[in-house]
């Protein structure tokens, strides 16, 4: 039965290619389903075998009475001893035993700490079977072809080649976990180009050990490339800064669309380009960043650590790093694009509701002000406003729905009529639901008729149940609602409607937000007027 269910969470093909060798695995992890699923996954291969432990003292243990461990996976965060504890155990005792390390929480400096300390490569929390097998079967191709090399060594300790050999290997497998640490590292959600670019100069400092580091974008009109994001570099030198396409290294590097590595300035550049200021080092790359393609921009590093050279290895992890930066800038850009699509698709409908009943553009305006107000008050994040911004804008939007003989009626509403109005808050979830927008604006449309006592519509949902946002949105709903003039009534002066939003707490609204409402809406009131309320960020 455990295995059924471990079994649907990781995707195991049903026939595998034997192989002669079974591997002895040993997963050492403190938490039991996470053992049991690599235990299942490695014996339906059919090429492993599997031994566990719940901690790293454990898992010592078993190494010291076993000497025919092939491969150990060990987690990261474990009591007793953890994983970066075992890792360097391990290597004391048999540094050829590779240690695969496995996290949820997969940072640069996690990765490049397991690199120098001997770790073989990286397993991230949730991970797939193919995953798995792809990263055990290549390393241990890699310890049995290091093996190899270690007996030829050993056959011939004197001979120079194999010394250089056995370096460059184990580069290779540096570089290797390295760039897939990279390749981990900026392959999360980023909501900005600017989210990206920052994470790229970080990444790109820790894995080529360099001081400065620039991202140039290029402008079309000026035909030049001026400086986007850069670390370690004087931002009044670069504000200003232009390079023709074309001209200087970067200009060049964005002109021909390939990358360029100096070894070193001195011997490599001429003295027009040494005089620059940007190239006022010892070494430097430029790699040029492509969307579909189309060159966008570069990516300069300068002033290796130890005043040491950039080297081939340091090139090849750039390029890496440039694609995945390009790569996320391009999904960013396609989603801003999804986002404003959106937007005027929304707006559209808002339109369509303004030319029905003018009122309610001016009340969905007001209402969405007061409540971005109270929820400051409330210390609500950014976020959360950002959501009360756009959310409470729409949140009548579902009166498209309604029937124009009853939206505009003059008179007082029937029954039927009424239930028919009542509708609006589902018509309106409904429509925003198609286009895909998060939960919390869809719940914001759905519960603002809602009411603290379970008396409200659409669900009868009741105090906390209620959406926190729906509940401010409530308040401020009500208060615009009850000090505005309609064809059928007069408004209500301002004292009057906050005396009764003050009577209804704990049984229409939440007291607290009426509380926080009270706190504004004397300033609020005399500026809502005044301010431009439809301000959407994607």
């Amino acid at each position: 039965m455990q295995e059924d269910a471990l079994r649907s969470h990781v995707d195991i093909p049903d026939i595998f290619e034997k192989k002669k060798k079974r591997y002895r695995v040993l997963v050492v992890d403190d938490d039991p389903s996470i053992r049991s699923l690599f235990s299942l996954i490695l014996r339906e291969n059919g090429s492993y075998e599997t031994l566990t432990a719940s901690d790293g003292e454990q898992a010592l243990e078993i190494l010291r009475r076993d000497e025919r461990i092939d491969i150990v996976l060990t987690d990261v965060q474990m009591p007793k001893m953890n994983g970066m504890e075992l890792l360097r155990e391990v290597k004391s005792v048999d540094p050829t035993l590779p240690v695969i390390m496995v996290t949820g929480f997969p940072t640069i400096d996690i990765a490049i700490r397991s690199m120098k300390e001997g770790a073989s490569d990286f397993i991230t929390k949730p991970f797939k079977f193919d995953q798995v097998e792809l990263i055990l079967s290549r390393t241990l191709r890699e310890r049995e072809l290091y093996l190899e090399n270690a007996k030829l060594k050993e056959a011939l300790v004197h001979t120079k080649e194999v010394e250089i050999l056995n370096r460059r290997l184990s580069e290779k497998i540096k570089e290797l976990t390295l760039l897939y640490s990279v390749s981990e590292s900026m392959s999360g959600t980023f909501s900005s180009v600017d989210q990206v670019l920052e994470k790229g100069l970080e990444i790109v400092a820790k894995s080529l050990e360099c001081e400065r580091v620039s991202i140039m974008f290029y402008d079309r009109p000026s035909n030049s490339l001026y400086v986007r994001a850069a670390k370690g570099l004087n931002i009044e030198i670069t504000k200003d800064l232009r390079i023709p396409v074309g001209q200087g290294i970067s200009g060049k590097v964005f002109q021909l669309g390939s990358s360029l590595i100096v070894r070193d300035v001195n011997k490599e550049l001429d003295e027009s380009l040494r005089n620059q200021w940007f190239y006022k080092t010892r070494s430097l790359i430029s790699v040029p960043l492509f969307i579909q393609n189309e060159p966008f921009g570069v990516i300069n590093t300068t002033d290796k650590i130890g005043d040491t050279l950039f080297t081939n290895d340091d090139l090849v992890i750039l390029e890496t790093i440039a694609k995945k930066i390009s790569l996320n800038i391009e999904n960013v850009i396609l989603y801003e694009s999804v986002y404003e699509n959106l937007l005027e698709t929304l707006m559209a409908l808002v339109k369509t509701l303004e030319a029905k009943d003018p009122y309610t553009q001016r009340h969905s305006a007001r209402v969405t002000y007061y409540a971005i107000e109270t929820a400051g008050k409330l210390s609500c994040g950014e976020d959360k406003i950002e959501t009360l911004r756009f959310a409470g804008y729409l949140h009548d939007i579902g009166k498209v729905g309604v029937r124009d003989t009853v939206l505009l009626k003059e008179g007082k509403l029937t029954d039927s009529e009424y239930k028919e109005i009542m509708k609006h808050p589902v018509i309106g979830e409904e429509i925003v639901k198609h286009l895909e927008l998060l939960p919390e604006e869809r719940a914001i449309i759905r519960s603002h008729h809602e009411r603290w006592d379970g008396t409200g519509y659409p669900d009868g949902l009741k105090g906390e149940e209620i959406p926190y946002l729906a509940r401010i949105i409530a308040v401020s709903d009500a208060y615009d609602a009850m000090t505005s003039s309609r064809p059928y009534r007069r408004a209500m002066p301002h004292e009057d409607a906050m005396e009764e939003l003050m009577r209804c707490k704990g049984t229409q609204f939440d007291g607290e937000v009426v509380e926080a409402f009270a706190l504004i809406i004397d300033e609020s009131k005399d500026k809502v007027d005044e301010i431009e309320i439809v301000s959407f960020k994607p």
